[in-house]
């Protein structure tokens, strides 16, 4: 409520529509970045797999694809071309996917496909790890300070709905035996995401500065709820590599399924995410970050239930039983980001989760895709799922000790 010159109260003006066609506009632009991200990794794990049948070689794919993760969260998205104007870096990436995609079509033998495969990898990588963090950035701090939850919500609803139909249109591709129009969907999902995003992200992106080591120590040693989510998600991620590789080949080589059925399980995972997201933005702060405990837990289990599958359908729910806790994952760092951290410093914090989840991912991804090889999916899948609810159970006890001795609790 103002005043006016008598000193009666009167209503606040509302917010002008632009903001809301503002916010539509936005939505649009970050569920088809996703969904372009989603149909690569499903065309990128399955094709790599395809041709070489090797799990390592699936996790270099990975590993370049998670490169410029890790590069963004060093150097800040400014310098990895996303500054001022980062929809501009997204639409110059969605062009040379198209340009792949064109040159796909002219290339036959293996090694030339997995070149475009491993150099679309990249590209892609690039455009999405500088993007999103000014993205996320710029949608946290236009929440009202009391709606930073629901904006969480909102942000990962829009990032998960394209996992119901982009998987399965990637797959189908696959099926009929063409990567260039596949190449090419991801190239018009980057397309139509920068064009969404102009003029929308230029200011967040201005503000962008890389988070200094000090300072980000000082933060997480103030922020002991930030500390253990944060090495939670970095030991989890450093595992992730046994899911994200083992259930293609699972898929592949124990049922020897077609890449649409990969397809299809990969939907129903985005589908389990989507049913949570609702509930879990209705919860508070304190719930959310016990929720965010019990995902990881969940996921664990789910792990350990994909490792012995007996048929395709226990793929299927052991797939959804891990699909159940991602919402929980997601929004509590971002809900809390988006909280506890100065506005001016949160581009910069969700560069550094997004280093830290890339980090891990790297690391773990070319040693589990050959133990992959060596030892099998089941012993594999097994021991990481046992050692994420080990890690989740001491990152939990840690994070109730922090919330009892009131030091910045969620």
């Amino acid at each position: 409520m103002q005043q006016d010159e008598s000193g009666r109260r009167r209503p606040s003006p509302a917010r002008p529509a632009a903001d809301s066609s503002d916010a539509g506009r936005f939505l649009v632009g970050t569920a088809s970045l996703y969904g372009a991200d989603m149909a690569l990794t499903v065309v990128l794990t399955w094709s790599v797999l395809r041709i070489s049948h090797s799990p390592p070689l699936a996790a270099v794919a990975l590993i370049l694809n998670g490169l410029p993760q890790v590069l963004t969260g060093i150097l800040g998205p400014a310098r990895m071309g996303a500054g001022h104007h980062p929809a501009r870096l997204v639409l110059i990436c969605g062009a040379l996917l198209l340009g792949l995609g064109a040159t796909a079509v002219a290339t036959g033998r293996p090694e030339y496909l997995l070149a475009l495969l491993l150099l679309a990898a990249l590209i892609e990588g690039l455009g999405n790890a500088a993007a999103v963090p000014v993205a996320q950035a710029w949608w946290m701090r236009r929440a009202d300070p009391g709606a930073k939850v629901r904006a969480a919500r909102d942000y990962e609803i829009a990032s998960r709905l394209p996992r119901i139909l982009a998987p399965v249109a990637g797959s189908l591709l696959l099926v009929a035996g063409r990567l260039a129009p596949a190449l090419a969907v991801v190239g018009l999902g980057f397309m139509l995401a920068g064009w969404s995003w102009r003029g929308r992200l230029t200011m967040a992106g201005a503000s962008f500065r890389p988070l200094a080591w000090s300072e980000g120590r000082r933060a997480l040693a103030r922020d002991r709820w930030l500390l253990s989510a944060l090495l939670l998600r970095g030991l989890s991620n450093l595992l992730w590599p046994a899911y994200a590789i083992g259930l293609p080949w699972l898929v592949m080589t124990r049922f020897h399924q077609s890449p649409l059925t990969f397809g299809l399980i990969t939907t129903l995972y985005g589908l389990s995410t989507i049913a949570l997201a609702w509930t879990a933005g209705r919860l508070k702060l304190t719930a959310l970050g016990r929720g965010y405990m019990a995902a990881w837990a969940l996921t664990g289990f789910g792990f350990v239930m994909l490792a012995q599958s007996p048929d395709i359908i226990w793929v299927y729910l052991s797939v959804l039983f891990i699909g159940l806790g991602s919402p929980f994952i997601h929004m509590a760092l971002d809900a809390h980001i988006g909280s506890a951290i100065p506005g001016e410093q949160q581009a910069s914090v969700f560069a550094f989760q997004r280093f830290v989840m890339g980090v891990a991912g790297l690391v773990g991804l070319y040693g589990v895709g050959w133990l992959l090889e060596s030892q099998g999916t089941t012993a594999v899948l097994t021991a990481t799922g046992l050692g994420i609810v080990a890690a989740t159970i001491i990152a939990a006890i840690s994070a109730e000790r922090a919330r009892a001795s009131s030091v910045r609790p969620l």
